[in-house]
């Protein structure tokens, strides 16, 4: 597969002075996947690469009051986002609504919001539209530690919103939960890269080792899905070596062909000053995937350990090795794959880089 894709995303920000400031954004995003000789075409639509080539185009506008409002910040925010697909596929989501807080005093924040999503995609689950409205909060109880949650409903059923972040010494703790409509440029959009998938949906890391494919990213597909996702992740920093550690799980629910994935993962890694502007790094990544609809299951893993040297301020060179191992239990379900065998992969790979910093 060949991948392209652009981005051009200009913004205008603007204070009223103690009255508010606003907000307005566009974005125009085109992902242009080629088979070229790849066995995808002989699959079926969700991994069809060239399928879910897309081109789309997002507006939005946010409006926050300032300190004229007090102790009752209002906000008022609307977007409008258009997706048309290589097959055919068109897909519109906006959103339009509006919040109101109540700051109790430096630990307690209260909030309100309400609104409207208006959509357009296939689904077989029911309605895209609807009424959506949450009631929730922040408590920051100290500069350390800060939790926000909220809790309402939208037109895919009751949603629960959940991030906490805490810091205690040497010590850094982080959570989230939260239920969306996501689709797969999504994550594009946010990562700032490209996921790269084989005819098996499994991730492709990048060649230069530097940027890892998200082990929680879907495959390459033009269906929207609900994605119920949680994060917990822990770092603990000494004077010389830091140690890191993430676990997530996310469900999603493809609403055009009914299809269920179920992820779970965690990654590892540890960072250790050898001298000053010598470092060395170990990293590894795991991850669990089944696929109820398409009757597949499979384990993924991988070990990254690595050396960097800080030539000057400008240059820093890398020497990198990684092993990786995929491997499936039963894959009949997908149709184009009829054994194990052409699932199961290892990949052993040594990297040597110089990365310039302008």
């Amino acid at each position: 597969n060949d991948v392209t894709s652009y981005e051009l995303t200009p913004r205008i920000a603007h204070t009223f002075g103690s009255l508010g400031n606003m907000d307005l954004s566009y974005e125009r995003q085109s992902i242009n996947r080629s088979l070229g000789n790849s066995n995808a075409s002989n699959g079926p639509s969700i991994f069809n690469g060239a399928a879910s080539s897309s081109d789309s185009d997002w507006f939005a506008v946010d409006l926050r009051s300032g300190s004229a409002t007090g102790r009752f910040p209002v906000g008022l925010n609307a977007s409008s986002r258009t997706a048309t697909f290589a097959n055919g596929r068109v897909e519109k989501f906006k959103r339009v609504g509006g919040d109101l807080s109540y700051i109790l005093n430096s630990q307690f924040r209260f909030t309100g919001r309400g609104g409207y999503d208006d959509n357009q995609f296939s689904s077989l689950r029911g309605l895209n539209s609807g009424a959506t409205w949450s009631i929730g909060g922040t408590w920051t109880p100290s500069p350390r530690t800060s939790v926000t949650a909220d809790w309402g409903e939208r037109f895919f059923g009751k949603v629960l919103n959940v991030s906490a972040d805490h810091r205690h010494r040497r010590w850094h703790f982080t959570f989230r939960y939260n239920k969306d409509v996501r689709t797969n440029s999504d994550y594009e959009r946010a990562l700032q890269l490209v996921p790269l998938f084989d005819v098996n949906g499994e991730p492709v890391f990048d060649p230069n080792g530097q940027i890892f494919v998200p082990i929680d990213s879907p495959g390459a597909t033009a269906d929207v899905f609900i994605q119920k996702n949680l994060t917990a992740g822990a770092a603990y920093r000494l004077r010389r070596t830091e140690f890191s550690v993430n676990f997530f799980k996310s469900d999603r629910d493809h609403q055009a062909t009914l299809r269920q994935e179920r992820n779970r993962g965690i990654s590892f890694a540890i960072d250790h000053t050898l001298r000053p502007r010598l470092h060395a790094n170990l990293g590894a990544q795991w991850r669990d995937i089944n696929d109820s609809t398409l009757n597949s299951n499979g384990t993924f893993y991988s070990i990254f350990p690595s050396l960097s040297y800080e030539l000057n301020r400008h240059a820093t060179a890398r020497l990198r090795y990684e092993y990786t191992d995929s491997d499936h239990g039963d894959l009949s379900g997908l149709g184009f794959v009829t054994d194990r065998q052409r699932a199961t992969y290892l990949e052993n790979a040594v990297t040597a880089s110089l990365i310039l910093h302008l």
